[in-house]
């Protein structure tokens, strides 16, 4: 019988944890923490360039990731 492979948002094609993609999700996420923050802290909110940067570097490791995948064919 074919083995299972996890597959997930931090998987490659192969099963195998892919450190660019859990990267890019904790980015990601990071970007979306200090958005919120800056949203409801009103004395010192996050500054809009860190904000920005982490959502670049999110979406920059992630679409590493999707080039990766369309290098394999």
């Amino acid at each position: 019988m074919d083995e299972v492979k996890n597959t997930g948002v931090g998987h490659d094609d192969d099963g195998n944890v892919d450190d660019k993609r859990i990267a890019g999700w904790v980015c990601v996420a990071a970007a979306i923490g200090l958005a919120a923050a800056s949203i409801l802290v009103k004395s010192n909110p996050p500054s809009v360039d860190i904000v920005r940067a982490f959502l670049l570097a999110g979406v920059g490791l992630l679409g590493a990731t999707v080039a990766e995948k369309f290098k394999r064919g």
